[in-house]
């Protein structure tokens, strides 16, 4: 018999802490010699092992008494031993046919997820899953905090619209922030379903929690998150939309220079040839001390990038990711690349600055001070990259790069060059350059020479990334 209450969330929750540090094989009763049992079924598992409940295909929640639905979720161990969730969280399937007819506080979603009691196992690679070992056990409930529980309300009401103007087959993860339609099987074949008013079949789908979401779900829990700037605590409209929160927020410095923020805001001038100056101003609007700290931000993995326009409406220069190694990019697939992931994971808010003055040599001649009164906020765009770009542009540059590194085929060439009395390395090689892209190039991220990564062949070359190409933000901002 069930040593809980069936009928009490707390003690379903007491008596599921004490899973915390056990491994599921634990709770074996009898060994079956089964090999399917894979990380779509470990909660049926617990279910049936531990908390001795029958398995049913019902609408309720898996603890009905006491509305709680069990989801089981992997994490990882990073450097310094922190924790990061694996993977977003898949919910309740979504009835494309029945959806278009719910309200949303008796929609089979809110039915479902309301009160989820979250056991989260360290995923390790080489291990079979029913010998991953507990780490954390928690009951959540996302209509505890007002604000994620209104995003996540028009989230599920924006899905839902989608559906019912005939557009499943379109839905993206960039129509929401924190909830999300995620596909249900690999194969598109089986994948397909039929919507309601369209001939067309869309894929299979399921509510979800994204992934960034479910890491600051797990900062909360361990209790070493920091303290966040939340920018909109207003969210009860029907349509609450993001973009225009933010466009709202930042209407009335549009046109104002940097020099006049800083007066706005009452701060301590710092110098604009501080890596971080205008990053820095921008969180200064948001009333926050870092991009770090905007609790939408983290929740929705949104990253503030600034840029500058020269006065003929060009950027000053292409926008940079981080470097990467050679050693792994190798060993890369796509799909599971750090591009991949992050240009098909972030959004990015860009907070463009203009140059008021006729030429930018001009600019260039002016004091620091001179140059913060000539620099205005032009306009701010929240941008995600667009999928047939990622797959048909940056893929491309992506695949060769590997190409080169992996199949010991980069060749770099240097010369020595005199400028202003010193001697020069200029060093060249023939990863993808801008010239040859439309979207994404790759090319040294310091310039210093003497920051080196090794490659496969022992070669060294300076520590490089891949860039955005300019003119490619510049059009799809419409600068």
């Amino acid at each position: 018999m069930p040593k809980y209450d069936k009928t009490s969330s707390k003690s379903i929750e007491k008596f599921a802490k004490l899973l915390i540090w056990k491994k599921y094989s634990d709770f074996i009763k009898e060994w079956e010699n089964k090999a399917n049992w894979n990380k779509w079924n470990l909660w049926q598992f617990l279910e049936t092992n531990y908390f001795n409940k029958k398995l049913d295909n019902k609408s309720e929640p898996d603890f009905q008494e006491a509305w709680i639905e069990l989801k089981t979720t992997p994490i990882k161990r990073l450097k310094k031993w922190k924790i990061r969730a694996k993977e977003r969280l898949s919910l309740n399937n979504i009835n494309y046919n029945t959806i278009v007819h719910e309200k949303w506080n008796s929609s089979s979603f809110m039915n479902k997820n309301s009160l989820i009691l979250l056991v989260f196992h360290l995923y390790k690679e080489w291990e079979i899953n029913i010998n991953y070992v507990i780490k954390i056990v928690e009951l959540f409930s996302f209509k505890i905090n007002t604000q994620d529980y209104n995003i996540i309300k028009n989230d599920w009401l924006k899905i839902q619209k989608a559906i019912k103007e005939w557009k499943a087959h379109e839905l993206s993860e960039w129509d929401t922030l924190y909830l999300w339609a995620c596909t249900k099987w690999s194969t598109a074949l089986k994948s397909l379903t039929t919507q309601p008013f369209s001939e067309i079949k869309a894929k299979n789908r399921a509510f979800s929690f994204k992934w960034w979401y479910m890491n600051y779900i797990l900062e909360w829990f361990e209790k070493n998150n920091k303290e966040y700037t939340q920018l909109f605590e207003d969210t009860e409209e029907k349509w609450f939309n993001f973009e225009d929160k933010l466009n709202a927020l930042f209407k009335p410095y549009i046109g104002k220079s940097a020099y006049d923020i800083w007066k706005i805001h009452k701060l301590k001038h710092i110098s604009s040839w501080q890596k971080s100056y205008y990053a820095r101003l921008s969180s200064k609007i948001m009333w926050a001390k870092d991009e770090n700290s905007i609790e939408e931000f983290t929740k929705a993995n949104i990253k503030l990038k600034t840029i500058r326009l020269k006065p003929n409406w060009k950027l000053v220069e292409d926008i940079s990711f981080p470097n990467f190694k050679a050693e792994e990019i190798k060993n890369q697939e796509w799909v599971d690349s750090d591009l991949y992931n992050m240009l098909e994971g972030e959004k990015f808010f860009f907070i463009i600055f203009k140059m008021t003055t006729k030429t930018e040599s001009a600019f260039k001649k002016l004091t620091l001070v001179e140059r913060d009164k000539a620099l205005i906020i032009n306009k701010v765009v929240l941008w995600n990259t667009p999928s047939k770009d990622i797959e048909q542009k940056a893929k491309k540059t992506w695949d060769e790069t590997v190409y080169l590194i992996k199949n010991n085929k980069v060749i770099i060439t240097s010369k020595t060059i005199n400028r202003k009395w010193k001697e020069k390395i200029i060093e060249k090689n023939n990863l993808p350059w801008k010239a040859q892209t439309k979207m994404i190039h790759v090319r040294p991220h310091t310039t210093n020479s003497k920051c080196r990564d090794t490659l496969p062949d022992w070669q060294t070359i300076t520590k490089s990334c891949f860039w955005f190409n300019s003119e490619y933000i510049e059009k799809e901002l419409w600068l």
